[in-house]
């Protein structure tokens, strides 16, 4: 039992591993009825925020690599388009905002944070968060405001401690809030970090991360 991110609704989310089923109640009749928004059926996993009348739906249904997709409340099985399925890319997540969402995409073993305007008001075009390594792990983490212009979430790589940072989206800028110390005189500026690919006997191109002192070792 969860409550929407935009704390108008409640939620129970039933879940196997090839089936999910979502109940919603708004979280201001709690004496209502629940309304089963998609019948669970063998094969068709999704997610839902729901955020006013309308509902974000992330989905497997002729979607291999989930899509997102839009409807209205009164007809959650009415879709239109929002993100569309892309074999190369695993849509993992998403999470909601007032004036945005952040897809959260896998391509090519990397994470991705991609913004997209909910509304026509939100002041900016889709865009990808940017980072600077070549190899990274990223999460979003701490969003308990809906009504924001920041994004919270975890960055590191291999020459890059923990950090947590939120992005303004006023600013088009991170701000670095904590960053993880590590001891014994470490500076990241000794290190390097490279993505290179190498061919398996298929054909597949294998992304390989390396991280290497740059006065102890060449560059691969």
């Amino acid at each position: 039992v969860e409550k929407s991110r935009s704390a108008e609704y409640l939620m129970i989310v039933s879940e196997q591993t090839l089936a999910t089923e979502v109940r919603l109640l708004r979280a201001d009749d709690p004496g209502g009825t629940w309304q089963v928004l998609i019948p669970r059926e063998k094969g068709h996993e999704y997610s839902v925020q729901p955020v006013g009348e309308r509902l974000y739906i992330r989905t497997n249904r002729d979607a291999e690599n989930f899509k997102l997709v839009i409807a209205p409340l009164a007809a959650p099985s009415e879709w239109t388009q929002g993100l569309r399925h892309r074999p190369e890319t695993l849509l993992m997540g998403f999470e909601v905002f007032a004036s945005h969402l952040v897809a959260v995409e896998r391509r090519a073993g990397l994470v991705h944070l991609v913004v997209h305007p909910t509304r026509g008001d939100a002041g900016f075009q889709s865009f990808e968060i940017p980072f600077d390594d070549p190899s990274y792990t990223v999460r979003l983490t701490g969003n308990e405001e809906f009504d924001t212009r920041r994004i919270r979430y975890e960055y590191s790589s291999l020459n890059t401690p923990t950090k947590t940072i939120d992005f303004d989206l006023d600013q088009e800028a991170p701000i670095v809030l904590k960053r993880l110390e590590v001891g014994g005189g470490f500076d990241p500026e000794n290190y390097e970090s490279q993505r290179i690919y190498a061919e398996a006997a298929d054909g597949t191109q294998v992304p390989i991360s390396i991280v290497y002192r740059k006065d102890r070792a060449a560059t691969p």
